[in-house]
This record gives structure tokens, sequence and C-alpha cells, in this order.
């Protein structure tokens, strides 16, 4: 399973790896060793592709 974003609900988006929270990291069964130290200020757009073709964005 991959993750968008590594936040607790209502708590801000971290842009590096150092923000995720140790809780968040705790909880999982493996962490990518990769990019580690790269910088992303914006969240990644969520949208949503149906079967019948209908476009759905979820976050912006």
């Amino acid at each position: 399973l991959v993750s968008t974003s590594a936040n607790l609900s209502n708590q801000p988006t971290p842009e590096a790896f150092a923000q995720i929270s140790p809780e968040i990291l705790k909880g999982v069964d493996y962490v990518v060793n990769l990019q580690q130290s790269l910088k992303t200020p914006k969240p990644s757009a969520i949208i949503k592709l149906s079967n019948d073709g209908k476009v759905k964005v979820i976050r912006k």
C-alpha cells in the first residue's frame, strides 16, 4: 500500500521525511529509503477515474 501523504487527520501535510510523525513511522511495516531529503511543499492531486469515464477530483 502506498499513501499520497503521511499525516494524521487534521494535521499539516509534511513537506519532508523528517516532518513525518514518529507515530506514523512506527505504524508501518516498511519505509522506502529513497529521496528522504527531498522537499515537496505541495501535496499531490488525487482523482478518481470511473469505469464509465467520469472523473472526480478528490483533492486538488
